[in-house]
């Protein structure tokens, strides 16, 4: 014979651990706020753009490089303008920093 006393209460712990992991999905699709994952992006891309500018000063100031030295070297080729400009960031967030040449 099967116990069927136990079918029951089964049944509703099954149920209810699928209840609990729909809601799950349900709270995650519904209340994850894109805006935060870009402004995150943001906060990154200023921190990347400081660090340019903290590694210029180093190269500047520590190594005796001159600017056009600095704009030589690989991880400032594309972001050193014509101008003497350090810009960088995304299309949200455009970080420009003049560069001292004295």
């Amino acid at each position: 014979m099967i116990n069927k006393k136990a079918e029951i209460p089964l049944v509703i712990l099954v149920l209810g651990v699928l209840l609990v992991c729909v809601l799950a999905v349900i709270n995650f699709h519904f209340f994850s706020n894109e805006g935060n994952y870009k402004h995150m992006q943001e906060v990154v891309k200023m921190e990347q753009c400081l660090s340019y500018i903290e590694q210029y000063h180093f190269y500047k100031d520590s190594m005796g490089y001159d600017l056009g030295r600095i704009k030589n070297l690989p991880a400032f080729k594309e972001i050193i303008t014509s101008e003497n400009k350090l810009v960088c960031g995304s299309e949200g967030l455009k970080i420009s920093y003049k560069l001292d040449i004295s």
